[in-house]
């Protein structure tokens, strides 16, 4: 009885280091995991950002404004483009060529890394 109680004993104790120890690699296969999150939830960021010229930026603007718009922001064209600090493509309407125009025209800011839309407006 006592041999039974004994083994019964030394069974526990070694399920329950097996269970610490699996435990321990679950937690540091975690911890592994967690400190790669940060990357993944950035991604990949082409060099030049997805915004790279004045082009993309012209493209973007006209993409977000013509829903909020309509087709009339295409009479805004050309459009004046220029990099702030080498970070914020500015993105602006002219009235150029535009007869007897009432209101003010298009304007967008765009992260150049990232491609967020930081601002839209129209000017009156």
């Amino acid at each position: 009885m006592k041999k039974i109680i004994i083994i019964s004993i030394i069974i526990l104790v070694v399920l329950l280091l097996i269970t610490l120890l699996i435990f321990s690699l679950i937690r540091d296969n975690f911890k592994d995991n967690m400190e790669l999150l940060p990357q993944e939830i950035e991604g990949y960021i082409p060099p030049n950002g997805f915004v790279p010229d004045e082009e993309t930026a012209r493209k973007i603007a006209e993409t977000v404004w013509l829903p909020i718009y309509g087709r009339q922001v295409l009479r805004q064209k050309p459009y004046r483009v220029k990099l702030i600090d080498e970070k914020i493509w500015i993105v602006e309407g002219t009235l150029k060529g535009i007869p007897f125009v009432v209101g003010g025209t298009a304007y967008i800011e765009i992260n150049k890394n990232t491609g967020e839309i930081i601002k839209v407006t129209h000017s009156k």
